[in-house]
């Protein structure tokens, strides 16, 4: 019997464990989606891999941003007669990061972006969690156009190549959007057997709308003068993007790599807004960093305000005890003799009386006065002589 208890106890506590190890297991996969494959991120890459370095940039950057994509897109839509500066004003003022700001001057691209917005949120995420790798991804999908032949330098664009590195540059201050087909324009070296989004299978018009001509592999529409709008780049061999810092000449754009007018992009969580991050590791990163700029935030305003809030335990708050509370005592009330109530009794007699208010029989010095006093006097004594009254007996 002894032995059929221990058996028993022992399969119990297996199951137990086997159920705990399988919720936790369970918990770490919904709570940490699998990393983005290669092949994964290729596709993810495959329909902007062509543009040029600083256009590639601000839409990699821009894709962290899904919900301010949105909004631009929209916005977009509703302002179609703003151009050129007028548009450059309009947007500084809107509140969104300089990423997307510079993608308003690129209408068709934003719009695709906001139209398939399942690809650019998880190409913004790709980018959070495996930038270099992103970005090594572009590479590949490069050397796999310029094998094929689809990948030149022409009146549009410079293609210049440093090794292992591949680089489209603008060919003069003017950018234009190439416009291809991803299952085309990379040849036989590329072709996945499931495609990761279902965008691929969708009609030429999809990839050459209005202004292209499709005669080639790769076509151009109209340029953007990319002097309007706010631009960065791409540094392939540090695996960075970089922000335009102030009015830098388009031909910097060339030199990114040196140039000291750029700054090292970083991902602004307050511009995320409510949009959840894919993997743990990179929600953690940035909600902390979100809780920092909120707190610095605060800070800031609060030094607008006089207030410091980062050394508010050196600030010297008064006690209770030495704020001094008035005292009951100290408070003057009026008092009853000050109050004067009218008696009824006082104002039907004056009302009766002369004019001294009193009766003069009841004065002193009156004799009918004195005579009573007296009167009252000698009974009370007369009583206490004879024992009456309650007087004492000699």
């Amino acid at each position: 019997m002894k032995g059929f208890q221990l058996r028993f106890l022992f399969w119990v506590i297996a199951f137990l464990l086997f159920c705990t190890m399988s919720a936790v297991a369970r918990a770490s996969t919904e709570a940490s989606p699998p990393a983005f494959s290669d092949d994964q991120l290729e596709q993810l890459v495959a329909p902007i891999a062509l543009y040029t370095d600083g256009l590639v940039a601000q839409i990699m950057m821009a894709a962290t941003y899904p919900l301010q994509v949105v909004e631009a897109a929209r916005w977009v839509e509703k302002n179609p007669d703003l151009k050129d500066d007028a548009l450059q004003k309009a947007v500084e003022a809107e509140d969104w990061d300089p990423s997307v700001q510079s993608l308003v001057f690129f209408p068709d691209v934003l719009n695709r972006m906001s139209e398939d917005l399942d690809w650019t949120q998880d190409l913004g995420d790709a980018v959070l969690a495996q930038q270099a790798a992103v970005m090594d991804a572009v590479q590949r999908m490069r050397g796999y156009a310029r094998e094929a032949g689809n990948l030149q330098s022409n009146e549009e664009q410079h293609v210049v190549v440093e090794e292992t590195i591949i680089k489209i540059e603008p060919a003069t201050q003017v950018v234009y959007v190439p416009a291809y087909n991803p299952t085309v324009v990379y040849g036989t070296y590329w072709g996945p057997p499931v495609y990761y989004y279902p965008f691929y299978s969708r009609p030429p018009s999809y990839w050459y709308p209005p202004g292209y001509v499709a005669t080639r592999a790769v076509a151009f529409g109209v340029g953007v003068a990319v002097g309007a709008a706010i631009w960065g780049g791409c540094n392939w061999r540090h695996h960075d993007f970089y922000h335009r810092r102030g009015d830098v000449n388009i031909n910097r754009n060339v030199n990114i790599d040196n140039s000291k007018n750029f700054e090292k992009w970083k991902h602004n969580p307050k511009n995320r807004g409510g949009v959840r991050y894919r993997d743990t590791s990179t929600r953690e990163q940035f909600d902390n960093r979100r809780r920092e700029s909120t707190r610095e935030a605060r800070i800031d305003r609060d030094a607008k305000r006089g207030y410091d809030r980062a050394g508010s335990r050196d600030i010297k708050r008064p006690a209770s005890r030495d704020i001094k509370q008035p005292s009951t005592r100290d408070i003057q009330r009026p008092s009853t003799r000050d109050v004067q109530r009218p008696q009824k009794r006082d104002a039907q007699r004056s009302a009766t009386l002369p004019s001294g208010g009193r009766s003069s029989a009841f004065k002193p010095g009156n004799k009918s006065f004195d005579r009573a006093a007296v009167n009252r006097g000698s009974s009370s004594r007369g009583k206490s002589a004879r024992g009456g009254g309650g007087g004492r007996r000699r």
